[in-house]
């Protein structure tokens, strides 16, 4: 079910709308004109990233280091 943002062009309200089936009709929110267009938007993602591990990464980083928080990898 995709959101998508509107403008008005009677009133010039912004938002957005949960299309529920292909082809919905949108209506503003605020003066409830159906005169609307459809802004392009972007979509927003949420990504996990994993911190890398001193372990073994190099011969002069060990695990007390990252420990004590004194590695640039140091887990937190």
């Amino acid at each position: 079910m995709p959101i998508y943002e509107y403008t008005c062009r009677n009133c010039g309200e912004n938002f957005e709308v949960l299309h529920r089936t292909r082809g919905e009709a949108a209506a503003c929110l605020g003066c409830g004109s159906g005169d609307v267009q459809r802004r392009f938007s972007t979509f927003a993602a949420r990504v996990a990233v994993k911190r890398p591990s001193c372990e073994g990464s190099t011969p002069s980083c060990s695990e007390s280091r990252c420990r004590s928080g004194s590695c640039k990898f140091a887990r937190g």
